[in-house]
């Protein structure tokens, strides 16, 4: 999280406050983690590979934060693609990117065989925000 708040504040306050409303709403609720994201994606297995996709739940106008872990050469394989934006970023294992995942489409490429990559990703569903706006 700090991260996300030192590089966009503002959008960082906006759903701290939206996920504040919710949990005052109903103090049942438990978070997962310490987080202003509200979701969590865990993609682990041997060589996992994230094809060409957005993600159109997401708050339109979020971020979403990728962790890749694992024991692969970043120079061979694992790089994060941004398609609209003609990107192909190299990803070392224990790199971390926030994207706007619901307008720009993205993936990554292999890793070599024997290789291992792991993510970890949040993200905020732009229901939950509509939702503590708009009831």
């Amino acid at each position: 999280a700090g991260a996300f708040w030192r590089y966009n504040p503002k959008l960082f306050r906006y759903q701290e406050k939206h996920l504040r409303a919710i949990h005052a709403h109903n103090p049942a609720l438990t978070r997962i983690l310490p987080s202003v994201y509200p979701a969590i994606t865990f993609n682990v297995g041997n060589a996992i590979i994230c094809c060409r996709h957005r993600d159109p739940s997401d708050l339109a106008h979020g971020w979403c934060a990728i962790w890749a872990g694992g024991n692969y050469n970043p120079d061979m394989g694992g790089h994060l693609i941004l398609y609209e934006w003609g990107l192909v970023i190299r990803f070392p294992p224990g790199s971390v990117i926030f994207i706007p995942s619901s307008i720009v489409n993205h993936g990554n490429t292999l890793i070599q065989e024997g290789e291992t990559r792991v993510s970890f990703t949040q993200y905020c569903s732009g229901a939950l925000i509509r939702w503590a706006e708009f009831g």
